[in-house]
């Protein structure tokens, strides 16, 4: 028998999060692309990377997922902070989520605010 420390509806909660984002995301703006990582998925518009899902790693060992944006001004919704230790190219602002009842309409504007660059 295998060991696992992941219960089944830990897994699904964080799979209908995924696909949540993931529609969220690509509904930003019709042109936006999207490559799949063993930890993470990166979404670009043209040559800039306007946002980025992390489902594993050290950014989501408590739980949820994180999401990252590149956005041109400060965000409005306060849960998005500073993503500077992500250090990933055009990824300025980012948010630990832990379930869908955390995506709120201000929260959802934030991420589609990705596809006005």
């Amino acid at each position: 028998m295998i060991k696992t420390d992941i219960h089944l509806d830990e897994l699904t909660e964080k799979s209908e999060l995924l696909k949540r984002l993931h529609e969220v995301v690509l509904s930003a703006h019709p042109k936006i692309e999207h490559r799949l990582f063993p930890i993470y998925i990166v979404y670009s518009l043209g040559e800039q990377t306007v946002a980025l899902i992390y489902y594993k790693g050290k950014l989501v060992k408590e739980g949820g997922l994180y999401i990252g944006l590149h956005l041109n001004e400060p965000p409005k919704n306060k849960k998005f902070v500073s993503a500077a230790d992500i250090k990933y190219l055009g990824i300025t602002h980012g948010a630990h989520v832990k379930n869908v009842g955390q995506l709120t309409p201000q929260a959802l504007d934030t991420i589609r605010a990705i596809g006005r660059i």
